[in-house]
């Protein structure tokens, strides 16, 4: 099932997922990941994030990209008034991004560092603004959880 919407997941949530998976191709050595734990160990234990991706290839310097799905309006403003869930799930990433349906998000609105990513109404992802996370290395705590949750999918 690696990056593939579980049958629970419907309508705008589950497109957004699927162009999501798109953009990272196992065949360009990435490994695309739904529901991923994110173990912060001794600050605040577990999150997750909606979908998380890494490169498995050296040469793209294990690029990790994490992605908070939003498909309503009112779940984005919750969002922002609590800054601090994006914060876990970013800590693990080198790019973090909020992907929801094109239009419903303006790339004005997501607070820096994160990033934007806008799905079409023909299930094309966009990036829309571009993630400027600092990079923090994962704990063995998270890569036991990631792995954990690899072999489940």
């Amino acid at each position: 099932r690696n990056g593939k919407p579980r049958s629970s997941v419907r309508g705008e949530t589950a497109k957004v997922l699927r162009a999501l998976a798109a953009r990272h191709n196992p065949e360009r050595g990435w490994v695309f990941m739904l529901e991923a734990p994110m173990d912060l160990g001794g600050f605040d234990g577990l999150h997750a994030v909606d979908a998380w991706a890494i490169n498995t290839f050296a040469s793209r310097g294990h690029k990790r990209v994490g992605y908070e799905v939003k498909v309503s309006r009112g779940d984005w403003l919750k969002e922002l008034a609590h800054p601090e869930k994006a914060g876990y799930g970013a800590w693990f990433c080198d790019e973090f991004y909020f992907a929801c349906p094109a239009g419903m998000i303006q790339p004005a609105e997501v607070p820096e560092p994160y990033g934007l990513v806008w799905v079409s109404g023909e299930g094309r992802a966009r990036m829309k603004k571009r993630s400027r996370l600092p990079s923090h290395e994962p704990t063995w705590g998270a890569v036991g959880r990631l792995l954990r949750r690899a072999v489940q999918e």
